[in-house]
């Protein structure tokens, strides 16, 4: 059915584009964008009833993951080539998009990030910027999307221990 979908509009000279919502795979490595920005003095969080929240207004960058891909936001623009450095470095990371790389794959628009970080075939992006367990907001080990700057797959483990699952 894709063939001939794919084959009729080939005829209408139109661009096609086949895209899924999701591609699942196994992966073993999580990737901690915002807790390296962090630990180099580009992240700000607010501590409210002893937990962090982040302050992405407040940071000089931070980074919205989800799954595989990361978009980096630049509030102060004089951090963009140490933000580009310190990700670069970054094990798990397989390619980093600038202005020039995001409008060649066809990711440009009103909501892009700066920077568009592409994860390898084993890693994953998350969102935490805590570097204290005890510290991390109450949502962190809850199915909260609304309050998580990224998605979090970890969401998706259950604990089969769990008498509600049984």
């Amino acid at each position: 059915m894709i063939r001939q979908l794919v084959e009729y509009y080939e005829q209408q000279n139109a661009e096609i584009i086949i895209l899924s919502e999701y591609g699942i795979t196994n992966v073993s490595r999580p990737v901690h964008i915002n807790r390296l920005l962090r630990e180099h003095g580009l992240i700000n969080v607010r501590v409210e009833r002893g937990l962090e929240l982040l302050d992405a207004g407040a940071s000089k960058a931070f980074a919205v993951a989800d799954h595989q891909i990361a978009h980096i936001y630049l509030n102060d623009r004089s951090v963009a080539r140490q933000v580009r450095d310190l990700v670069e470095k970054l094990p798990g990371v397989e390619m980093v998009l600038d202005r020039e790389g995001i409008r060649e794959q066809n990711l440009h628009h009103e909501r892009c990030g700066d920077l568009v970080l592409v994860a390898d075939k084993d890693s994953w992006f998350t969102y935490y910027y805590w570097l204290d367990d005890a510290k991390a907001p109450d949502f962190a080990r809850l199915v909260d999307i609304h309050r998580k700057p990224g998605y979090d797959p970890v969401e998706m483990f259950l604990n089969p221990a769990d008498p509600w699952l049984s």
